[in-house]
């Protein structure tokens, strides 16, 4: 179809304008300016693929030199050694020196935790060209990466690989022009890494009436104390913050429809439903009256809100938007964040229904989307970007979920890091392994190192590589998805708290450590340290190489020892069964004379069962074929002994006059053969 202009329209073009006129999108001179013209989707996707610094520096290095328009030289015969990195076992000085230098460079964090920005977008107006807007963004970002670089360089500092693609930053620029309240997610176990102040600072710079908020997301995974503190850090710190539960409201909005489902079909009463329901509303109404005011104010700050409450807390923030807008006058409220903070899984919970997509792997969402949730108010989701902070190392990023586990190269240190931050007793109790203890010239309380606490794990779970080691990249692949996942839960303390007390209510599941949402008493820590004594005093003996061989037990400890010396658990009454191959007949073999007799000398020796010498295993090993024959058919003699006396018994619990009839049955039955 052409029109009387000779300009071809395409088929879309009316589906989209029918479409913006339904939702009440239309545009005016004093928003026009706000908003980009659509460009095609398909380009760009192109361009919104992130790039963090996740170690290619080479694509780094060529995006700087093209914004400074410089040529080098490439000089052949520079040859550069990048050796492996393994975990060690520090010494005294080592570690004293380590920490030294930990708490040197969280100082400097501290007086430079503000300094790092994020880029600003030019000034423009309707008479400046694509190419001229392209040449401005081009010098800003250029100035802004220099600054950093800058201030990585003079002051020593560690930053963290931060987005560099402009493309991404262009997404966040629209969305905090668009929206009237910006609301940023953390993730309540570390949400200094995960806020940035100076988002809230270009917000205020764009519109002064625009309004921000903290969301603390997951926090069913703090305690009631510990959002206490966190809630008196935001408060001095002059934040508006809100807990809230992604995942918690998910599961109640998926339990109310199945009882919504279950009404329906009429298994359950409506009536006595509602009835309860309301028995429950009383209950909570009166417990909210016994308190007094001061208590209700901090309920209410330590508070984790629901769908329903939190989209309140928005309209009470922002009642009513700041321009006429093309979204109908509804309040507009953007969400940003980094990757893997719950953004999808916070707008799908307030939108009721799957929405966005959501994926464990940082960065699914790829540009700007809008959902409108009512007649009050519209979402707009941001794509994930890393803001640019400060951390003590890589290792730390990937521990936080900002970097993608499946594409790491370098495992050991972050499982070092877990070992650190979570006690040895705990590591073995979640996955069910022995790890081994330190030998007798190493510290006996130094935590865990990763080749130790990964090759136990990988022999519990049979992973294997082809030279038969345990294949430590898999499993630590599966031990960094569960400390992100929560199921190695370690929370980050606000600054001034002692990370250690902090992080002792945390811990769950374990005999060893108490979880109380009070303080500890003086009893309660004496009781504690007395289990951990014993418990550690049953491992470690249990694990022992000694001549005492009625030591059993259940756990089995793994030994990895690099000089192939092989250290062994002895159970009693334990026998290795082996298949013949040629005679398919199952054969009894002395497992300590098979490796004694071998000369296998490999790195990875697995611990192995070997035959007890006690008397009464002598005996049994030593006795004829004959006379296991006797032993067995005895056995079965008083199996089926037992089966009698069992139905005897229960006969005998009868009642009588079921008795006399089959009495009466049998005598009948007889005088007839007669």
């Amino acid at each position: 179809m052409v029109k009387g202009n000779n300009k071809p329209t395409k088929l879309g073009d009316t589906l989209i304008k029918s479409r913006n006129k339904k939702l009440g999108r239309t545009f005016n001179e004093q928003t026009i300016g706000m908003f980009t013209t659509d460009i095609d989707p398909k380009e760009e996707r192109k361009k919104l693929v992130s790039n963090t610094d996740t170690g290619n520096n080479l694509e780094n290095f060529l995006e700087i030199t093209s914004l400074e328009q410089k040529v080098f030289e490439s000089e052949k015969q520079n040859v550069v050694v990048i050796s492996k990195t393994s975990s060690t076992v520090l010494s005294k000085e080592e570690k004293e020196k380590k920490t030294n230098d930990h708490q040197k460079l969280m100082e400097k964090h501290r007086l430079y935790w503000n300094s790092l920005t994020i880029p600003r977008r030019p000034q423009w107006n309707e008479n400046t060209t694509t190419e001229e807007l392209l040449e401005l963004e081009k010098e800003v970002f250029y100035h802004w990466r220099k600054g950093i670089a800058k201030l990585e360089e003079e002051q020593g500092l560690l930053v963290t690989p931060f987005e560099k693609n402009a493309e991404v930053w262009k997404q966040l620029w629209r969305v905090a022009e668009r929206s009237d309240l910006l609301v940023q997610i953390v993730d309540c176990r570390n949400p200094l890494l995960f806020r940035c102040p100076d988002l809230e600072k270009y917000v205020k710079e764009i519109n002064v009436n625009k309004v921000n908020l903290l969301l603390v997301n997951k926090a069913d995974l703090l305690t009631k104390l510990q959002r206490k503190k966190w809630a008196k850090y935001f408060e001095s710190e002059g934040v508006e913050f809100r807990f809230f539960s992604a995942h918690k409201e998910q599961v109640r909005i998926e339990k109310q429809r199945q009882l919504q489902r279950l009404i329906e079909e009429g298994s359950i009463d409506h009536e006595l439903f509602e009835q309860e329901e309301k028995k429950r509303k009383e209950q909570l109404a009166a417990a909210s009256i016994q308190l007094t005011p001061e208590e209700t104010l901090e309920d209410l700050k330590i508070k984790i809100y629901n769908r329903e409450e939190i989209l309140e807390e928005f309209l009470k923030l922002q009642p009513k938007p700041l321009a006429d807008n093309r979204y109908n006058n509804r309040v507009v409220v953007g969400l940003a964040g980094y990757p893997n903070v719950g953004k999808s899984s916070t707008i799908n919970v307030l939108y009721g229904e799957k929405k966005v997509a959501v994926a464990a792997t940082p960065g699914k969402t790829k540009y700007v989307q809008t959902i409108i949730l009512d007649d009050e108010i519209v979402l707009l989701d941001c794509p994930g970007l890393v803001f640019p902070t400060l951390s003590t190392s890589k290792a730390d990023l990937v521990c936080n979920g900002l970097l993608p586990i499946d594409q790491l190269r370098d495992f050991i240190s972050p499982v070092d890091l877990i070992c650190e931050r979570l006690p040895r007793s705990h590591l073995e109790e979640i996955y069910r392994v022995g790890i081994p203890k330190p030998q007798e010239h190493e510290p006996q309380d130094r935590p865990p190192t990763a080749n130790e606490f990964l090759s136990a794990y990988g022999y519990m779970r049979g992973f294997r590589t082809v030279h038969g080691a345990p294949d430590q990249s898999r499993a630590a692949r599966i031990v960094l998805k569960d400390f992100v996942n929560g199921k190695l839960l370690y929370c980050h303390p606000p600054p001034g708290f002692d990370s250690i007390k902090f992080q002792r209510k945390t811990i769950k599941g374990s005999n060893l450590i108490i979880n109380n949402e009070n303080e500890f008493d003086n009893n309660n820590t004496t009781t504690t340290t007395t289990t951990t004594n014993e418990t550690q005093h049953k491992i470690s003996h249990f694990g022992s190489t000694s001549d005492d061989l009625t030591v059993t037990g259940k756990k089995v400890t793994y030994d990895f020892n690099k000089d192939n010396e092989a250290k062994y658990i002895y159970q009693d009454q334990v026998s290795a069964l082996t298949k013949d191959k040629s005679k398919k007949k199952k054969k009894v073999i002395n497992l300590q004379k098979e490796h004694i007799d071998s000369n296998k000398k490999d790195a990875y020796t697995r611990t192995q069962f070997l035959h007890s010498t006690t008397p009464e295993a002598a005996k049994l090993e030593n006795m004829s074929k004959k006379e296991k024959e006797e032993n067995s058919r005895k056995r079965l003699e008083q199996i089926k002994a037992l089966k009698q006396q069992i139905l005897q018994q229960q006969q005998q619990q009868q009642p009588t006059t079921t008795t006399t009839t089959t009495t009466t049955t049998t005598t009948t039955t007889t005088d007839e053969q007669n």
